[in-house]
């Protein structure tokens, strides 16, 4: 019996001992854009398919999985563009809608990091102007809007922006010396308060995203400055290293995704355990 649940326990602990990550990278270091899987239980980062496009820059990166979407903003060096992307689609994508700021004064590019909220229905995006300024902005889909939320923010919010559990949008501002620091934004109707989430820098070079995993944890993606990144936690303000990912990881963009299925090894191992206990519990209603 002992022995059953054992073989139960261990063949179920198998399926993930992490959240499976995605991200979006490329044209950075002769990679193209791509996007990969990232298994943190395995420490295995999976290159899934290349976005067809040999000219524009994707930033970003979010699941809405009411349709199993992932989404990122396209920008072609002028204007910026919510696009739609399918999991299973190869590398094609669609194009949802135009971001832009009437009320910008300079050009803008939202590279700064994008994500789906399921409570409200919104995605919120970082926008950069050329002078090294950020806003957060509000975008409905539904509605064809963006709605600014703050007011030229003094200093570049460029490593990628995640939901917090607790309704915060938290956020990766990277200084000019490449110190990267986590702030956090709460949000009201018309606008959204600036605080830090973590007194001090948690590193250097956090540029490739950042996210909250189903396991409670931070993730962000740092680079070296070799353009080599690595995947690390950064919960309590400490960066942890865990495992590299490659090279080109510098979009702003990681976020959960679609449940990975388990392996079918491991449903045979399952399968095989469960047949142990009710063979075992047969033997014993025998006796």
């Amino acid at each position: 019996m002992r022995f059953a649940w054992t073989a139960l326990a261990l063949s179920v602990s198998t399926v993930s001992a992490g959240p499976i990550l995605f991200s979006i990278g490329g044209n950075d270091f002769g990679q193209p854009v791509r996007v990969t899987s990232i298994d943190v239980g395995a420490s295995t980062a999976t290159p899934l398919f290349d976005l067809q496009s040999d000219t524009a820059g994707f930033s970003g990166l979010t699941y809405r999985a009411l349709d199993n979407l992932f989404f990122a903003v396209e920008f072609d060096g002028t204007d910026s563009t919510l696009v739609s992307i399918s999991p299973g689609g190869g590398g094609a994508f669609s194009p949802v809608m135009t971001l832009v700021d009437p009320s910008s004064l300079v050009p803008l590019a939202f590279n700064g990091g994008l994500v789906y909220d399921p409570n409200d229905g919104y995605f919120y995006a970082m926008a950069n102007d050329s002078q090294g300024r950020s806003n957060l902005y509000r975008i409905d889909s539904v509605g064809m809007t963006v709605q600014r939320l703050t007011t030229e923010l003094p200093f570049s919010f460029n490593g990628g922006i995640t939901l917090n559990p607790d309704g915060t949008i938290d956020a990766i501002r990277n200084d000019a010396d490449g110190n990267s620091i986590v702030y956090k934004f709460t949000l009201s109707t018309n606008s959204a308060a600036l605080s830090l989430l973590f007194g001090s820098s948690i590193g250097t070079g956090f540029y490739g995203g950042l996210a909250f995993g189903d396991d409670s944890n931070f993730y962000a993606l740092g680079s070296d400055i070799f353009g080599a990144a690595a995947i690390d936690t950064i919960n309590d303000g400490n960066a942890n290293g865990l495992f590299g990912v490659g090279n080109g990881f510098l979009n702003a963009g990681l976020t959960e995704g679609p449940s990975a299925a388990p392996e079918p090894s491991t449903l045979m191992l399952a399968a095989g355990a469960l047949a142990i206990l009710c063979g075992f519990q047969k033997f014993r209603r025998k006796q």
